[in-house]
């Protein structure tokens, strides 16, 4: 059964056209420049080092883009599917059919590794679904500056119907070092007593510009 789990006054996220893009081109597609940033803010007005968040869609994909200002990389993960987020920094995406329980979370790392979890509702796991071997994450260190993650999610892991409508969630864990306590932002911005990325009231409306 369909639901109301968010409202039409939330945020958007706009995603620019990328006809024919496959995650071996997605680094280093000229689309990105066509994609409105959106930053993430830390919980509650608190302080967070610079970050935004670009997205790029077609038929068969859907793509999304961290730019993550970061004076110390922390990446020990050295494999897929591990908490990545308890260990060092991560860029998450939360994608969910519009209007459904069902959402996917996906997390990648400054060493393009990456982890999948799936929800059927609020924090309850559920099976990975056809598709979920297809997500891709290739990630590009920048000493200067920090690092930028990609992150290529193919539209048949998400079942969003005739209107292909999504809610997104981005998020950041940014940690100083290793065992630090990490400081988490998003887009949407978050508040309230905790932050909690899986409060599904809070999320963005991804919009396929034509």
């Amino acid at each position: 059964m369909a639901l109301a789990l968010s409202s039409a006054g939330n945020p958007t996220l706009d995603a620019a056209p990328a006809p024919g893009l496959g995650p071996a081109g997605m680094a280093g597609s000229k689309a990105w420049a066509k994609a409105r940033p959106a930053a993430l803010a830390g919980f509650a007005g608190s302080p967070a080092q610079g970050a935004e968040v670009r997205a790029l869609w077609n038929k068969d994909w859907l793509f999304f883009a961290f730019s993550c200002f970061d004076r110390s990389v922390v990446s020990p993960g050295e494999r897929d599917g591990l908490d990545h987020f308890r260990l060092g920094d991560t860029a998450e995406v939360f994608i969910a059919p519009r209007g459904l329980k069902s959402y996917a979370e996906i997390h990648a790392t400054p060493a393009g590794r990456k982890t999948l979890y799936f929800c059927s509702d609020y924090r309850r796991p559920a099976p990975a679904p056809d598709g979920a071997a297809r997500v891709r994450v290739e990630a590009v260190r920048d000493d200067d500056r920090g690092w930028r993650v990609f992150v290529a999610v193919p539209r048949v892991l998400i079942a969003a119907g005739d209107e292909a409508a999504y809610d997104v969630f981005l998020a950041r864990y940014d940690y100083e070092a290793v065992d630090a306590p990490p400081v988490l932002s998003s887009f949407p911005a978050q508040r309230g007593d905790k932050p909690d990325f899986h409060r599904r009231a809070d999320y963005a409306v991804l919009r396929l510009n034509p």
